[in-house]
């Protein structure tokens, strides 16, 4: 819980990730926060290792209350904001998503990330968690929902 807590923070602050992986087998209590957005670290491999590109220091907080695991990162506001844009899965990512021209398989969830900084530049990046399988009705579920914010869109003329 510890490196999916600490991934989420990471991309909330807007701080490039270097290495990351999923956890193998999709997990049902990751969905609250971002179904697809885990980490998952063991001793030697695999890690999660992020960088610190803010020319300042910063501080990680963590602890946990119960069943709940929280991380902080603390440091000095440079003006970027982040932004991450799905779930996305075979029958609901739009056409020009793919990761280096691979589109989503069956047993990936995928995320757009942008990160904008103070003077403009823009990154963007495409996450993608790959598991050995993905349950059929958390694929139905985001695949309504989905559908359902299309329809809601074009209702209210939005795009």
């Amino acid at each position: 819980q510890a490196s999916t807590t600490l991934y989420r923070g990471l991309l909330a602050a807007g701080l490039p990730v270097v290495k990351r992986t999923s956890h193998s087998m999709y997990v049902s209590y990751y969905e609250q926060g971002g179904v697809g957005l885990d980490a998952t670290v063991y001793k030697g491999n695999p890690d999660l290792t992020f960088l610190n590109d803010t020319g300042n220091y910063i501080l990680l907080q963590a602890y946990d209350d119960g069943d709940d695991a929280y991380v902080h990162i603390y440091g000095t506001p440079d003006g970027r904001v982040a932004t991450t844009e799905g779930p996305y899965f075979t029958q609901t990512a739009p056409p020009d998503f793919s990761d280096s021209g691979h589109p989503l398989q069956r047993n990936e969830i995928g995320w757009r990330h942008e990160v904008i900084y103070a003077d403009g530049t823009v990154k963007s990046a495409v996450v993608i968690s790959t598991y050995k399988s993905l349950p059929k009705s958390i694929v139905n579920k985001y695949t309504a929902i989905t559908a359902a914010k299309q329809i809601v869109a074009l209702e209210t003329g939005q795009q």
